[in-house]
């Protein structure tokens, strides 16, 4: 296992501007990262509540290989 795998270490991370009527009004962090065979993607302020992001099975850890059951 790796920290990818092991400790939820951020695979991807990304800022984009949100917006109300073409305003921008503040700046929202997005991350993925692995979570018990699945590729997460979810707001960084929001990961205490996994089930508010976007989610995909994955069999291995894109970082190491180590298969997930």
């Amino acid at each position: 296992m790796c920290d990818y795998c092991e400790n939820e270490k951020q695979l991807l991370t990304e800022t984009f501007p949100d917006t109300i009527f073409g305003q921008i009004i503040d700046d929202q962090e997005v991350q993925v990262i692995v979570d018990r065979g699945y590729l997460r993607l979810g707001r960084v302020d929001d990961m205490n509540c996994l089930d508010h992001g976007s989610k995909i099975k994955i069999k291995f850890c894109p970082m190491c290989g180590i298969k997930f059951n």
